[in-house]
């Protein structure tokens, strides 16, 4: 069941990923992020909307990584760091 959860998990945070690259790249979707003020995001939020794809993407790595159904990688111990284990 876990492991269920955490696909869960990934797929939402994958889809906000792809949402957060999008914006990112200047596509109009601005009124689904950052209080909808902006059709097109400037500049400053494209680079903020990258950032947050980062983040999304390295929770996605730790959830998948928690669930044990991705290696850990170099650094083990940040799983559990991250997962507050």
């Amino acid at each position: 069941m876990p492991q269920r959860i955490a696909i869960v998990a990934v797929i939402v945070l994958g889809l906000m990923l792809i949402l957060q690259v999008l914006l990112a790249a200047g596509l109009p979707l601005g009124h689904f992020a950052w209080r909808g003020r902006y059709r097109v995001l400037p500049a400053a939020l494209r680079w903020a909307s990258l950032a947050a794809a980062g983040v999304l993407g390295l929770a996605a790595w730790v959830v998948l990584a928690r669930a044990g159904l991705v290696a850990p990688g170099a650094a083990p111990a940040v799983v559990p760091v991250a997962t507050w284990e």
